[in-house]
């Protein structure tokens, strides 16, 4: 376990709310990360003295205490990867130097936890795929964290020295850790932005091949196990026990805040009718500060589509590539600018852009800071989101929005609600190429429609996604002063996906 210093332990002594989180600024910028520091630094001085922040970091070594906007942070080390959860990352590998750790002694750890009683059959199942061919996205062991694991141990100490009456967890990684850990603390606030909780596949896209997911029946298990029978009867094995595991994590906490009437929906068949479920969206952004990037920059005459995000296959911008090469080949005009990072899918558009003569229709702006990002959507004709998966939120299409940009987009996820179809943006039939490249072949031509959809969209951010709409609402809940009727104010499952679905 971690040592608390004399100084650690003094400025965490009186916090009340324990916030704990994947990662914090200014280690990390991500969207969940930011939206959470921008809510918790608008609250009034009396709030954010009375919060502490915690996360674990795969570089820390010791406790990392800083403040950032009036807000106590402790970071702290992260845990090595399973089986060997019960050591910090660090000091696993540390031991790894030392030649008889690495090679017999690393194995006393796997050993002992083998021999829980608890789940016996798939946690050997679990040691034999780690051993053997592991299925896509590696091994399921979420259901093996238990109070051993290293950052459970250290979490139930920063507990300890608080005085703690109410954890908040964001996200699923952090839920999990919270209901092992905060046991004890009998106000709880879970921070759901992910499909991870219908989801029990490695990258939560509820989509097997071409086909979206209801309820869950495990069919990806065939699917991403490399080899059939035995190793296809575990892996899903260890599905199931993930969906559950998961499920009763969040069953343990006494408010849930998800970021989308989509999760809203999804969510309420996990946990019941009865769950006390507030949709609070994520916050666009700091409105001043996105300001200044869009003052004086103008649309530019090229005929510029910018896709926003991280390069993947759910994202979909291979698929959005080869559906769309005759169209580019035709119209070589229109140039694709791809802004995110992802190595892999990047190669592949390359090297399908070469062989079919396209390199010149695609541009690789890859991860670009604030500025930069707004700049780029501002010389943009438009925003294009070609995402396969059903998107639990969608934030582009709210700095979109700001930019004065309209945005066209597959009507999926969480996505029906952030985009207005028809009078934000468009959305098309999920899967159907064909209306996706003629919406943007209709904007491309088409001026005024730009304009008008773009400050239809700047008119709704501002209206529903800005502090008011967000910060307030989430604070509410955290701080106990939320009515719960938020958490009955959900739309019919019906409609789940429906193009136009206002926020």
């Amino acid at each position: 376990m971690i040592l608390l210093t004399p100084e650690v332990r003094n400025a965490i002594a009186n916090k009340e709310i324990v916030v704990l989180s994947d990662r914090y600024p200014p280690k990390s910028f991500g969207g969940a990360e930011v939206s959470l520091h921008n809510a918790l630094g608008a609250a009034d001085e009396s709030f954010r003295s009375s919060v502490l922040v915690v996360f674990f970091d795969p570089e820390f070594t010791a406790p990392h205490l800083y403040s950032l906007a009036g807000i106590t942070i402790l970071g702290l080390p992260d845990a090595a990867a399973w089986p060997f959860n019960s050591l910090s990352r660090h000091r696993h590998s540390c031991r790894l130097k030392n030649p008889i750790y690495k090679k017999v002694l690393k194995y006393v750890i796997p050993a002992k936890d083998l021999l829980k009683p608890k789940y016996l059959a798939a946690r050997a199942g679990a040691f034999f795929l780690e051993l053997s061919a592991k299925p896509s996205g590696g091994v399921q062991h979420d259901f093996l964290v238990d109070e051993s694991d290293f950052r459970a141990v250290c979490l139930k100490a920063v507990l300890q020295a608080t005085k703690c009456r109410k954890l908040v967890a964001d996200n699923t990684r952090s839920i999990m850790l919270g209901a092992i850990a905060g046991r004890h603390i009998s106000e709880k606030v879970a921070i759901v932005r992910d499909n991870r909780f219908n989801c029990a596949r490695h990258n939560q896209t509820m989509m097997v091949g071409e086909n979206f997911c209801g309820a869950c029946s495990f069919s990806c298990a065939p699917v991403d196990c490399k080899r059939p029978g035995f190793r296809e009867r575990i892996h899903r094995m260890h599905l199931e026990l993930v969906q559950r595991t998961r499920s009763q994590a969040l069953a343990s906490y006494n408010d849930v805040i998800v970021t989308s009437h989509f999760l809203a929906r999804n969510i309420r068949r996990v946990l019941g009718t009865n769950a006390n479920i507030h949709r609070v969206p994520n916050p666009a952004g700091d409105f001043e500060e996105i300001m200044d990037y869009c003052r004086g920059v103008a649309e530019a005459p090229r005929n510029d589509i910018l896709v926003v995000g991280m390069l993947n296959e759910a994202k979909g911008q291979l698929q959005f590539v080869k559906q769309a090469a005759k169209w580019l080949a035709a119209n070589p005009h229109v140039r694709i600018t791809f802004a995110g990072r992802g190595d892999r899918i990047k190669r592949s558009i390359e090297e399908f852009t070469k062989k079919n003569n396209l390199q010149k229709s695609i541009k690789f702006a890859n991860y670009v800071g604030r500025r930069d990002l707004f700049t780029l959507m501002k010389t943009s004709k438009f925003v294009l989101i070609p995402v396969r998966w059903k998107e639990p939120f969608g934030r582009v299409p709210l700095e979109a929005g700001l930019a004065r940009k309209a945005v066209v987009s597959f009507a999926v996820g969480g996505i029906c609600e952030t985009i207005i179809d028809g009078k934000t943006g468009v959305l098309v039939e999920p899967g159907n190429y064909r209306s996706l490249i003629e919406a943007c072949e209709a904007l491309l031509g088409d001026g005024g429609l730009r304009q008008e959809l773009g400050a239809n969209a700047f008119k709704h951010i501002v209206e529903n996604y800005l502090h008011d709409n967000t910060g307030v609402p989430f604070l509410n809940v955290i701080s106990g002063k939320s009515n719960g009727k938020q958490g009955r104010m959900m739309q019919s499952d019906s409609d789940a996906c429906r193009p136009g679905q206002a926020a």
